[in-house]
């Protein structure tokens, strides 16, 4: 049986605070793939004008690569980094692969709530939604649709899954 979960979800936000409540729900350790290179690189925007981005998705890929090592452990990553079909291969080793579907409708709402930058990337994401949508759906042992952006709900509906894919 994998040990760790993966959450997949267009908005980076919502998919931590969802990762952060079933962490304590289910008594879990919470990794975040950004947070994790930040912590260890400090400043990845001066790694990417240095060394370019060949080197920043080699690092990616080291975090992804250690992280496919832990127990126990829910995993959240930025939309980018899982692009890289590799990553979700390390990942599904390990890991329940949890996509967690917004809707277009949802993910404009959310957009509406983010400052200026945050609602620019997703803007962006929302440009590339269906194809991204479909490699997440194909790469996905489970696909929850995320009807709010109500956590508690959220967390309640993959859990559900969760029990339903291993009875």
């Amino acid at each position: 049986m994998k040990t760790n979960i993966t959450l997949i979800c267009f908005e980076s936000e919502f998919n931590k605070e969802i990762a952060h409540a079933m962490s304590n729900e289910l008594e879990l350790y919470y990794v975040d793939i950004a947070d994790l290179l930040q912590f260890n690189f400090i400043n990845l925007q001066d790694v990417l004008a240095k060394c370019g981005i060949d080197y920043l998705k080699k690092l990616e890929n080291e975090a992804i690569k250690n992280v496919s090592t832990f127990e126990n452990t829910i995993i959240t990553s930025p939309i980018n980094i899982l692009l890289e079909n590799q990553n979700i291969i390390n990942l599904k080793n390990s890991s329940i692969i949890i996509y967690l579907k917004l809707s277009l409708k949802t993910l404009t709402t959310m957009s509406k709530k983010l400052d200026d930058n945050k609602s620019k990337a997703l803007q962006v994401d929302l440009l590339a939604y269906d194809s991204r949508d479909k490699y997440f759906m194909a790469n996905s042992d489970i696909v929850v649709n995320i009807l709010s952006n109500n956590v508690n709900s959220a967390v309640k509906k993959v859990i559900k899954a969760i029990n339903k894919y291993y009875i």
